[in-house]
């Protein structure tokens, strides 16, 4: 575990984000709440990790035209 941190550190991402990135590069698209489920994280610590990520350019949240529903791509 430490061994990750410090790999993480070096290209300057966190742990909390990386766990979200992981989740999102084998199931891109998934909406935020289903992103907390699979995370194991409550919605509002996805949704500020989220903007924080969309704001390094790690993601991009898109609200679908068929729905309310807030989806994120990696």
């Amino acid at each position: 575990m430490r061994a990750l941190q410090m790999r993480l550190t070096e290209h300057t991402v966190s742990f909390g984000h990386w766990t979200l990135l992981r989740i999102l590069w084998e199931r891109d698209g998934l909406t935020q709440r289903e992103l907390s489920l699979q995370a194991g994280v409550m919605e509002p610590t996805t949704f500020a990790a989220m903007k924080a990520m969309e704001t390094l350019g790690y993601v991009e949240r898109r609200q679908m035209p068929d729905n309310k529903n807030v989806h994120v791509f990696f």
